[in-house]
């Protein structure tokens, strides 16, 4: 059976996507076997509704909070570090967002940028979606910065985050090497200083 609807605007509706559902409900109520409990059925259907005027797509991201996680010894165990961000439409059209990750600074280990896979297919006008992806294999070492990125229809957002993550070894090992320097630079200066004093 076919059934027609009419759907009406109203006049002061603002321009750009709507989105809204179309539920068609069996008002029968089916006794289930062998329960007390009675079976409504019903099918529905999303409505997607462009409404005439300017359209402005807009895209940000958000409170973007990048955590490492990495072994105190270094190139042992493994490296899930993870970075969470909130994806917001800004605009009144819906979009298909695609989202990548860059590091910038000094940093030891792991790729400088990737493209992020936990990303909807759809963000729909007004909408704030918090994202949250597990990146292995991150940079375990340095400081710096995470930037998030995302781009659709020809709309660019972005977010940083700040980040100093330093391995215990390292931290140990970093003053005893200039420790060293100091003691051979000193012993250095000193057998200079005899051998001019002979001469």
């Amino acid at each position: 059976m076919t059934v027609g609807i009419t759907l009406t605007v109203p006049r002061d509706a603002s321009p750009g996507d709507h989105v809204g559902a179309l539920v068609a409900v069996d008002t029968r109520v089916q006794p289930a076997d062998g329960s007390h409990l009675g079976v409504q059925r019903g099918v529905g259907a999303r409505i997607y509704l462009r409404v005439e005027g300017p359209q402005q797509p807009g895209l940000a991201v958000e409170d973007v909070r990048f955590t490492a996680r990495s072994p105190q010894i270094p190139w042992t165990g493994t490296r899930d570090s993870t970075v969470a961000y909130t994806l917001h439409n800004t605009g009144n059209v819906k979009l298909a967002p695609e989202v990548s990750l860059r590091v910038g600074g000094m940093v030891v280990g792991g790729p400088g940028e990737r493209r992020l896979a936990n990303v909807p297919a759809e963000l729909l006008p007004g909408q704030k979606v918090r994202l949250t992806e597990t990146w292995a294999g991150a940079p375990f070492a340095g400081w710096g910065q995470v930037t998030v990125m995302a781009s659709a229809d020809a709309v660019r957002g972005s977010g940083t985050d700040g980040f100093l993550e330093v391995p215990w070894l390292f931290a140990v090992c970093l003053p005893l090497l200039a420790a060293s320097w100091w003691l051979l630079r000193r012993r250095n200066d000193a057998r200079a200083a005899r051998t001019a004093g002979r001469g």
